[in-house]
């Protein structure tokens, strides 16, 4: 879950100091300055409310990024936090610069990111570390085609390994995207597999 937090954390940042601008311009062999933004005016929406949410929280919010999160409910653990809590998707997204999915796919979310909310993210940026099915692919698509000023920075596709379809979709200029990577890590992988062990445990 930390690992996941610091990825959507690493991906604010990459946004903030114009990374993937510069990337592309460097492999195009041009030199431009793009001026930074700073944490302290950039607000981060929360779709959803959970562990890996909290984790983002707790990274961003000691570098200065303010939050919103959305939810069906309040939650108490962020009642003293300085965040503040919309029970509306839409108005979440108006009221942040940076979008950050953690919800769970299942028949509600499928295609929960649609053409409504892009026309609201159309100069924003929106990360997806939770699923990619959680997002319209053809909406998306249309919003990185229609958007200059639109960014997707995800580490999950449709398929893995990704297929021509995810192609299209990550070649893109205004994409950056990770190789499912968020809780790839030893200690992640260790903890996994004694969590799979215990389950297996009570369960015998």
């Amino acid at each position: 879950m930390e690992g996941v937090g610091r990825l959507c954390l690493l991906f604010s940042l990459f946004y903030i100091f114009n990374i993937h601008k510069h990337t592309n311009d460097a492999r195009k062999g041009y030199w431009k300055r793009y001026m930074n933004l700073s944490p302290e005016n950039i607000s981060i929406g929360l779709l959803g409310a959970g562990d890996i949410a909290s984790a983002f929280y707790n990274f961003g919010s000691k570098l200065g990024f303010k939050f919103n999160y959305f939810s069906r409910t309040q939650k108490p653990k962020f009642e003293k936090e300085d965040i503040t809590f919309y029970k509306d998707m839409n108005a979440l997204i108006s009221a942040s610069d940076i979008i950050s999915i953690h919800l769970p796919y299942n028949s509600e979310t499928k295609n929960l990111i649609s053409s409504d909310q892009f026309n609201l993210l159309k100069n924003k940026m929106l990360i997806n570390t939770s699923r990619a099915g959680i997002v319209c692919k053809n909406s998306l698509n249309k919003a990185l085609l229609d958007y200059k000023d639109f960014y997707y920075f995800t580490d999950v596709l449709h398929n893995e390994p990704p297929l021509e379809c995810d192609l299209e979709i990550i070649k893109k200029k205004n994409v950056i995207s990770t190789a499912h990577i968020g809780g790839y890590s030893e200690s992640a992988l260790i903890d996994v597999a004694i969590k799979s062990l215990e389950i297996i445990k009570n369960e015998a």
